[in-house]
């Protein structure tokens, strides 16, 4: 009877050191996972920094209300204390979200011509307009890689609480969903001008 129970207990020992083992493996795989999430988070951060640190321009292509004629509106941000977050969700299909949040000045000007426009960034000229916002990166995890989902305006707020868009030109360059006139440019200079941005949206 002695051995009995004796060979009960060593069993059940070696049983939780099993399991125990299980669970460290488990828990070790679920760390790794996050980790090159969170790895593949912080250089997407780090790009956006270096990017947004240099003051980029831009060129919206734009369809005019009420006239609508074609213009073509440059645009130089300026950026400014950086934050970034990652949070688990519930979700399966995205089961880490995270976003990349600065502070920035919109500074802009119209051309008719996109030549104009380049030329006027190429020449540093001041541009007449500024817009100090908020934006706010939204990205999900999804497919062991993370995607741009959303880009709010966190310092535009509508009634119902929903946050407002950023401009509806970089939604169309980003390939996000916007119902404002910005039209995707097919001229090849203006693509190859907007070209650092394109990359930005496909990190």
């Amino acid at each position: 009877m002695v051995k009995i129970l004796k060979l009960g207990v060593f069993v059940s020992v070696i049983f939780q050191q099993l399991l125990c083992f299980g669970g460290e493996i488990k828990s070790s795989s679920a760390l790794k996972d996050n980790t090159e999430a969170i790895n593949q988070f912080e250089k997407i951060v780090d790009n956006y920094e270096a990017f947004f640190k240099a003051s980029p321009y831009l060129i919206i292509k734009a369809n005019t209300y009420p006239d609508h004629k074609i213009s073509f509106v440059l645009h130089k941000y300026l950026g400014s204390n950086l934050t970034y977050d990652i949070q688990k969700t519930d979700s399966l299909i995205s089961p880490l979200a995270g976003y990349i949040k600065i502070d920035m000045t919109n500074q802009f000007d119209g051309f008719e011509q996109v030549r104009d426009a380049i030329n006027a960034a190429n020449q540093l000229q001041t541009l007449k307009s500024n817009l100090p916002f908020v934006a706010k990166f939204v990205f999900a995890f999804q497919r062991e890689k993370w995607v741009l989902k959303r880009i709010v305006n966190e310092k535009q707020t509508f009634k119902d609480g929903t946050e407002g868009n950023l401009s509806a030109g970089i939604l169309g360059l980003f390939e996000l969903d916007n119902e404002f006139g910005h039209m995707k440019p097919v001229e090849p200079e203006l693509i190859e001008f907007n070209k650092g941005w394109s990359e930005l949206a496909s990190p």
